[in-house]
């Protein structure tokens, strides 16, 4: 498979497939999954900066927003 400049080929980790036959192996699964660290994970924190960006951009744009309402209604009122 040819790549793009610059671009890497993401390889993910073989999945087993999951035995669940009873309720101590629900609670294993369960008890693995709680342990796992999300946060070191490359793609949790591409989501986690995309989502902070667009926060922040909101932020913004709501600011020149109001800034701009303001400043459009003394215009008006001046006349």
């Amino acid at each position: 498979m040819e790549l793009a400049h610059g671009q890497t080929e993401r390889r993910s980790k073989p999945r087993q497939p999951i035995d669940i036959h009873s309720l101590e192996d629900a609670h294993k699964l369960v008890e693995e999954i709680a342990r796992r660290d999300v946060a070191k994970d490359p793609r949790v924190k591409a989501w986690r900066l995309a989502k902070q960006s667009t926060w922040l951009l909101l932020l913004v744009g709501g600011f020149l927003l109001f800034y701009l309402v303001s400043v459009i209604y003394e215009v008006i009122t001046l006349v």
